[in-house]
């Protein structure tokens, strides 16, 4: 089915209406500096080749692969997949300007970058196109993943449960979770092994990725396992830069200065409480979301998962609340969480020191049976830490 064909009966803007959308869409991106740094990046050759643009009409899309309140994702085939707005915003013309900017700003951010965790971008349509009133003619060709981070949470968790108690209690480890209403289930060493590796490799090309944006003053603001992807050979990349935002050039020498930003941006679970709060911050924010992250995938424990909605951000972000960790865990585990989500911005450590650290602290999860498999995946992650340092200094800074 063509992609224009999806929604027949939605109305189109008024062309008066939709020229204003253009004209605010402009004026957004200015304000978010996006020229500047598409600008500085081609200069300084990082940018990719932009092949033109795929007219939207054209597109025979397949399955809905997801949606969030304000855009959704289609298959155009195995390969790649495009992000669309939502027909409903055409309801709210001021909330439609915004992300018809925000979807274009994704799309040039997305270009500029170039790093084996982070999806890519092949073509986009232009800001003007939204003139013709419609929310669909204007898309972005994406990489299309195999599942989400989410998703693989959901089979690590039935696996986990899957596994029998061995009777041989000398020959078992006992997989403690924080939380007191799952039956604790006792693995076999191996087993326990292959999959608590398999997570930390996960968590080491997150750090990776996220280090690469933070040196290319880029803030994801919403950074959580249902925008974290797997390519089909397993491989993780971040996606849905909606709301990500670009540091002023003077980030760069003083990554300690925070600056005013719209609050509470991103989604609340993951949130730093600053963001909630409504302080300035600065990339820091990230950090947090990173170390929340990083507990789910080990602990298979969403945080908070307990805590209603309202009561979450006053809990988090006036009262100190954080996930308890299992006394089980190494104390270098637990120490580079728990830093990840100081409440002082200034104590969390930068992406690039937890890039250093994590490998080698995550491994403490990992028994001396499965130590082979660790060192060939640390390997492989040293060698991808030259790809990167070799990228970042023909970076846009």
């Amino acid at each position: 089915m063509k992609l224009q064909d999806l929604h027949p009966d939605v109305r189109c803007l008024p062309q008066t209406t939709a020229i204003r959308v253009v004209a605010y869409g402009k004026e957004r991106l200015e304000k978010h500096d996006i020229y500047d740094f598409t600008t500085s990046a081609k200069k300084n050759g990082s940018r990719s080749p932009i092949p033109p643009p795929i007219e939207p009409s054209e597109m025979e899309v397949d399955t809905l692969l997801g949606k969030g309140s304000f855009g959704a994702a289609y298959a155009l085939d195995d390969h790649f997949a495009i992000k669309v707005l939502q027909p409903d915003l055409l309801m709210r013309p001021h909330i439609f300007a915004n992300c018809a900017a925000d979807l274009v700003i994704e799309g040039m951010i997305l270009q500029t970058l170039q790093h084996p965790h982070i999806v890519k971008c092949y073509s986009m349509g232009d800001l003007k196109a939204f003139a013709n009133g419609r929310h669909d003619s204007c898309v972005l060709v994406l990489d299309r993943l195999q599942c989400t981070l989410k998703d693989r949470l959901r089979e690590w968790q039935h696996d986990s449960q899957q596994v029998h108690p061995s009777s041989d209690s000398d020959s078992s480890i006992e997989l403690a979770t924080p939380c007191s209403r799952r039956t604790l289930c006792s693995v076999t060493p191996r087993r326990r092994e292959h999959a608590i590796s398999e997570r930390i490799n996960i968590l080491c090309e997150l750090a990776d990725a996220v280090q690469y944006l933070h040196t290319n003053r880029i803030i994801h603001r919403d950074l959580k396992p249902e925008n974290l992807g797997l390519s089909d050979e397993g491989r993780l990349k971040i996606f849905d830069f909606g709301v990500c935002r670009i540091l002023p050039q003077e980030a760069s020498n003083r990554p300690e200065k925070t600056y005013r930003f719209t609050r509470n941006i991103g989604t609340r679970r993951y949130m730093a409480p600053e963001v909630a709060r409504g302080d300035e911050y600065n990339a820091k924010s990230d950090v947090y979301s990173f170390g929340l992250i990083c507990y789910e995938v080990l602990s298979l424990e969403t945080p908070h998962e307990d805590i209603p909605a309202k009561v979450l951000t006053q809990l988090v972000a006036h009262e100190g609340l954080r996930p308890s960790l299992p006394q089980t865990w190494p104390r270098p585990v637990k120490s580079l969480l728990q830093r990840c989500w100081n409440e002082r911005m200034s104590s969390r450590p930068t992406m690039r020191r937890l890039c250093s650290q994590i490998r080698s602290t995550m491994d403490l999860m990992v028994g001396p049976s499965d130590r082979k498999q660790a060192s060939i995946s640390g390997t492989r992650m040293s060698s991808l830490q030259d790809e990167t340092d070799r990228t970042e200094r023909t970076c846009c800074l």
